[in-house]
């Protein structure tokens, strides 16, 4: 049991009751040395032989004892109080935002923000320290100075947080957990469980402070759930600003990709929205558009940096990083050099090639225009078994071609030389040549005399018939075009490579984050002026480097939890999961910052003057946020 940091038991003094919940009771205790006033949580008798309840109340105590905000629940850690567990914790004289709601709902925007903010940046603590709430909700928020100018939301009852979304690690983690009225779509499936499930959940509260009701009403809570899922959430009244209106819709988005990628984004959003509470207009991380959001939506950077789609998986693969990063496959890019990369199959030398897989092909080089590929005439024309698809290629653009090939049904080599490197060439031109004179040869005996005149008089062409014939049989089904590779900072270009090279060790899991990352970071590269890059190198290195560290590290985490041995009863095992929460939370804190950065770029174009000084700042958090990850590794 984690000893409380407070007053030994002996010294406390039991008050009034100030709540009951399914588990617990809390009462108002005093220390008689101090007079000090404090909440002491005490488990019901009947739960006190229940492992599970005792458990919670140990994982409680364990994780919000570390996490220290004015927005949240201060928690001294657990004693035990005559003979009962029991946690000790702050004392708030205050109703919960469920009893606020039930009478002043609807709320003003002002007092609306000003406790959603609260919200807000008690989850960002907590998140940045590896702690995800689960269960948050006005009944579980606690309002201190009720009606003041300092009026204060704390975030209270870490009972069902935890600090893991690994599958085999603790039966608790894996179930599906919360209050129907706030639970995002996927937690459903607890795996999928992250911070922005958090985050979904504040966007419910916030619906219900602006309509005096959750966003989704049903008969029972299994339907409530249901509509969670599939029901259009509902827009707040045109009342409130368009800034707090669209604020709400992504938070409440269905997809965790679309809703904000760090709690800390939707505090500089609120921010933003109380700056300017009259009119509504805001700047990019008041969310004031979609298309100025502080978290730029993954689709809308795809546009300025997709170059195509992989092979293997169809995910869309970004310009100037040559690898899938939701397969991991290496994808094409031709640089010239000395290879040939042929088309054995599938079939016999001399078939034509199957035309569903040239399709196939022709359909991937058009969706691959980054490539360096030039259809040509192959589009026109089937060639016959072997071929050669392209030439004087580099070995590692003729081994990812054929790797690329192989995922669309088709057999390919890469051989170093030109068009007759590859030994079935030769039988392939003998097999034509074959079948040619099967149909000549009755014209061959009727015109024979004619024919051995001819011959002769030819005699010294037929070198240069054979040699036609040779190149025609060998032509390159493609040619290799120009391509346009973006310019890059020496140290970001070196990066992207490192990133190349551990991609595909790194789980499927992880992938999407490091492509978020490098997302934003390729899309501002392309929006700054190459003059200009020298500004944001280091940010945009440092950044690459730290998500290539997370996102390896959580791999090894992974397959540190999967491991028969694993026990997450330790605390030694714990401490893997919350840091592994811990990651994944602040690699959501750095895309945020990456998608305020490329906010700030789209607002500089209307906005020139003193766009530079904030996107200073931006760099400046940036910088500290990088720096917060790196400490973590450190550890």
């Amino acid at each position: 049991m984690t000893r409380a940091a407070g007053p030994q038991p002996e010294q406390l003094e039991l008050g009034d009751e100030l709540g009951v919940g399914a588990v617990a009771t809390v009462y108002r205790a005093r220390d008689r040395d101090t007079g000090h006033h404090y909440a002491l949580k005490l488990l019901h008798d009947r739960n006190a032989r229940d492992p599970r309840a005792a458990r919670r109340f140990t994982r409680e105590a364990e994780l919000a004892r570390t996490l220290r905000d004015p927005h949240i629940i201060g928690v001294h850690g657990a004693i035990e109080f005559q003979g009962r567990q029991a946690l000790l914790m702050e004392l708030v004289d205050g109703p919960t935002l469920a009893q606020v709601l039930a009478v002043d709902a609807p709320l003003s925007e002002h007092r609306l923000l000003t406790l959603a903010r609260g919200i807000a940046r008690g989850l960002s603590v907590a998140h940045a320290g590896g702690v995800i709430h689960r269960d948050l909700k006005p009944a579980n928020i606690l309002i201190a100075q009720l009606g003041k100018a300092d009026e204060t939301a704390k975030i209270a009852d870490f009972g069902m947080a935890r600090a893991t979304s690994f599958a085999g690690v603790d039966s608790e983690a894996l179930t599906v957990l919360g209050t129907p009225d706030y639970m995002a779509p996927e937690t459903l499936d607890p795996l999928a469980v992250d911070p922005r499930t958090d985050l979904y959940a504040l966007g419910c509260i916030m619906s219900e402070m602006a309509t005096g009701r959750p966003p989704f009403a049903a008969p029972t809570p299994f339907a409530v759930l249901d509509a969670h899922r599939k029901r259009p959430a509902p827009k707040l009244p045109e009342t409130f600003s368009g800034g707090l209106r669209e604020l709400v819709s992504t938070l409440l988005a269905k997809q965790p990709s679309d809703r904000p990628h760090a709690a800390s984004a939707v505090v500089e959003a609120i921010d933003q929205l109380l700056a300017a509470p009259d009119t509504g207009e805001v700047t990019a991380l008041a969310v004031a558009s979609k298309q100025q959001l502080a978290r730029a939506r993954p689709r809308d950077l795809l546009a300025a940096t997709a170059a195509g789609r992989c092979a293997r998986c169809g995910a869309p693969v970004i310009h100037g990083v040559r690898v899938c990063l939701d397969c991991g496959l290496l994808r094409v890019t031709v640089e010239p050099g000395k290879w040939t990369v042929f088309v054995v199959g599938p079939g016999a030398v001399g078939d034509k090639l199957d035309s569903v897989r040239r399709d196939a092909l022709l359909t991937w080089l058009r969706a691959n225009p980054d490539a360096g590929l030039e259809i040509g005439t192959f589009a026109e024309q089937i060639p016959r078994l072997p071929f050669p698809l392209v030439v004087r290629v580099s070995e590692p653009s003729a081994r990812a071609l054929t790797q690329s090939l192989a995922q669309l049904g088709l057999h390919a080599e890469a051989n170093k030389g030109g068009r007759f490197s590859h030994g079935k060439m030769t039988e392939k031109m003998a097999r034509i040549g074959a079948r040619r004179s099967k149909v000549a040869l009755p014209l061959l005996i009727i015109g024979l005399p004619l024919m051995i005149v001819l011959l002769v008089l030819a005699l010294p062409l037929v070198p240069l018939y054979v040699g036609a014939v040779a190149w025609w049989t060998s032509k390159p089904a493609l040619q290799i075009s120009p391509t346009t590779r973006m310019p890059l900072p020496p140290l970001v270009d070196a990066r992207l490579r490192e990133v190349e090279r551990v991609a595909p060790s790194v789980s499927a899991r992880h992938r999407p984050g490091l492509r978020a990352v490098i997302q934003r970071v390729m899309a501002l590269l392309r929006a700054t002026p190459e003059a200009e890059h020298a500004q944001v190198d280091a940010e945009m290195t440092h950044a690459l480097a730290v998500a290539t560290v997370g996102t390896q590290r959580m791999t090894e985490l992974d397959a540190m939890v999967s491991h028969p041995d694993f026990d997450a009863s330790e605390s030694e095992h714990r401490r893997d999961l919350q840091e592994r929460d811990m990651w994944a939370a602040r690699m959501l804190e750095l895309t945020a910052t990456l998608d305020a950065l490329v906010a700030r770029q789209a607002a500089a174009r209307q906005v020139v003057s003193g766009a530079e000084r904030e996107s200073h700042a931006e760099l400046d958090a940036l910088r500290d946020r990088v720096e917060a990850l790196e400490e973590v590794h450190r550890l």
